[in-house]
């Protein structure tokens, strides 16, 4: 009954009436329809704002809800920064499946922050990974890295980009020798199907193949490094 068509804005409970109010800001086929059930509901009564909401604008912030036009609420991520002073957030690529689509930071089509997947490039899914990019492109709305978590004083994550590449380098150095204590485990144990499997673990982990224990230390037993 509720769609991105419907325009309402809030619902309020008049306690002294026993009544739930549901404020609309402008009449069209789909909210004339919506107030047309509702108030067939013993309780329920519609009103007329007179003038549209205001764009609130905000922060966005990790752990914050936005969301893609007509669709359910995602997740904002990590907040980044282009070399041009661009804004933009890190979600899900599942959330950012089509191109260049709108961005709200409310239910029902308000507070436009941005746009996501810009230009068809910029979301990956499926084997390759699962993340999108929605640009901030609203007058008004800045990105913190101030986590959302619902206390007063939220921790704030910063980590300058010589930080990341090497906090990543040192993640694809451990996924690297997790691949070599698998790839020597099916040696082992599955020594008909260990290659497959250490190929397969490889391409699902991004990283080559490892080499086989022998090729790597000839003298060295299976599952010694």
């Amino acid at each position: 009954m509720v769609t991105p068509e419907v325009a309402f804005t809030t619902l309020r409970i008049d306690q002294r009436a026993n009544e739930v109010t549901v404020n609309r800001t402008r009449m069209n086929t789909a909210t004339r329809r919506f107030i047309e059930v509702v108030s067939t509901i013993d309780g329920v009564r519609g009103e007329q704002f007179g003038r549209e909401p205001r764009q609130q604008s905000g922060e966005v912030r990790p752990g914050n809800p936005w969301w893609p036009q007509g669709e359910w609420n995602c997740s904002v991520g990590f907040p980044a920064t282009d070399s041009s002073g661009g804004k933009h957030f890190l979600t899900t690529g599942h959330c950012t499946n089509d191109a260049n689509q709108p961005t709200y930071g409310q239910s029902g089509n308000q507070n436009r922050i941005g746009t996501w997947n810009v230009g068809g490039t910029r979301t990956v899914k499926g084997g390759e990974g699962d993340m999108g990019v929605v640009a901030v492109t609203e007058s008004g709305w800045t990105v913190s890295p101030s986590v959302n978590t619902s206390a007063e004083r939220s921790p704030v994550i910063e980590l300058p980009a010589i930080d990341l590449r090497r906090l990543l380098a040192e993640a694809e150095y451990d996924l690297a020798g997790f691949l070599a204590l698998v790839a020597d485990w099916a040696t082992q144990n599955l020594p008909r199907h260990a290659a497959p499997v250490a190929a397969a673990l490889a391409r699902a982990l991004d990283l080559p193949t490892p080499i086989e224990p022998s090729a790597r230390n000839p003298e060295a037993p299976a599952g010694t490094p």
